[in-house]
């Protein structure tokens, strides 16, 4: 009894840090796919407008 319990609670602390890890993985591509988003919606320099403004 006591046995099975402990087996129950390593297995539960086992799949929360699966969990756990997954959450920050899932954060991290998620700030880069923010950042990313960001830089292709930046709008790119005129380089004519750049020659004529010196």
């Amino acid at each position: 009894m006591v046995s099975s319990l402990i087996d129950e609670t390593r297995s539960q602390k086992a799949a929360y840090r699966a969990i756990a890890n997954r959450l920050d993985q899932a954060e991290r591509e998620l700030v880069e796919h923010r950042a990313n988003a960001r830089e292709r919606n930046q709008p790119q320099p005129d380089p004519l407008r750049e020659t004529l403004n010196p």
